[in-house]
């Protein structure tokens, strides 16, 4: 089924206890209740009927963001083949023009951490951004942890255009575990069991 501003119209309204046909008290309640997907109801409202100048104007800051993480990515994937982006950038992808996603920042996945190194220095001479934090931790690499995966923060420079600076977090796994109990893995997805796992009848 093809995603239409109707079905996000039905599913803001469905949200709300008392569903209004005023655009003024809708906005109210959802700002309150999902402030990130406020831009992607407003441009489906858009299409039915004129918004005031800085609703709009909201929306187009939320289209421009997105335009210029997609451009960070095209950067960084032409660097580094290897890298695609996860979470929001990917959802994003799949909204049908009008209708547009709120992005906050970047989740780009690498093949291994000179890689992942590699990009920070792209991002540092074309967006002046800077590495703000690094995680290291053991991760599951066939059925041992023999690797790590190593998660790094890239903050950009403020840009006066927005009124939150733009993140990239780069990871050297699709799925980031939760340092703990869930270990890392290379691919998003279950990971195939290990010999000794079949043979003990683990998971």
């Amino acid at each position: 089924m093809k995603l239409e501003p109707g079905h996000i119209v039905d599913l803001v309204e469905s949200w709300l206890p008392a569903p209004s046909s005023e655009v003024s008290e809708t906005l109210r309640d959802l700002r309150k209740r999902a402030p990130s997907f406020v831009p992607t109801w407003l441009s489906a409202v858009a299409t039915r009927t004129t918004l005031p100048d800085h609703l709009a104007h909201e929306i187009d800051e939320a289209r421009r963001r997105t335009q210029l993480l997609r451009t960070v990515r095209d950067t960084v994937v032409e660097v580094v083949p290897g890298a695609y982006a996860i979470k929001g950038h990917a959802v994003a992808d799949r909204y049908p023009s009008p209708l547009v996603r709120t992005m906050m920042d970047l989740d780009l996945v690498v093949t291994d951490v000179d890689s992942l190194w590699l990009i920070a220095e792209v991002l540092r001479d074309q967006w002046k951004a800077a590495v703000q934090a690094v995680i290291r931790y053991p991760a599951r690499a066939g059925g041992a942890f023999g690797e790590h995966c190593v998660i790094a923060t890239v903050v950009a420079a403020r840009d006066c255009e927005f009124e939150l600076p733009l993140a990239i977090d780069l990871y050297t796994h699709g799925f980031a575990g939760d340092i703990g109990t869930v270990p890392a893995r290379r691919e998003i997805g279950r990971a195939p069991r290990t010999l000794d796992e079949h043979r003990s009848g683990g998971a």
